[in-house]
């Protein structure tokens, strides 16, 4: 009985991972949007200059990116972390002018840096609890 007890809690765990790292994530984090006006696409892409350096210079941090075309798809396709340049593709037509509004993640400003440090702590905590409960239901259903 122990031992379904046990899984039952790592089940519940593994299923709430993504929650917990996304509230994690989003603890690290703010959200900005700047728009960019008056822009025309060569090949389907173009470039603009962020304001503010992306969270971690990851790419997958920004959240989304929308067009005034409704033919336009814009995607995240680079970004230069030195000049901040993001590179955005899926530009309906080559002639057209638009404005795309850019919404990404930075990171926080009220967030001490300890905390910062704390919550990738959490990550791994997290982790290891899960694969401590796997590991006791082993040992549990072995005994029985």
């Amino acid at each position: 009985m122990k031992s379904l007890v046990i899984v039952f809690c790592a089940v519940l765990l593994i299923i709430a991972t993504p929650t917990v790292f996304d509230t994690l994530n989003d603890a690290r984090t703010d959200t900005t949007s700047e728009s960019f006006q008056g822009l025309t696409s060569a090949n389907s892409t173009t470039n603009v200059t962020l304001g503010q350096t992306l969270y971690e210079d990851a790419i997958v941090e920004v959240a989304s990116i929308s067009s005034n075309q409704s033919l336009d798809t814009p995607t995240a396709y680079s970004y230069n972390t030195v000049s901040r340049i993001l590179t955005v593709t899926g530009l309906a037509e080559a002639g057209l002018t638009r404005t795309l509004v850019v919404n990404y993640n930075i990171a926080s400003a009220s967030l001490p840096s300890t905390m910062g440090a704390f919550f990738t702590i959490l990550y791994w905590i997290w982790i290891l609890i899960i694969l401590g409960l796997c590991g006791g239901a082993i040992y549990a259903f072995a005994k029985t």
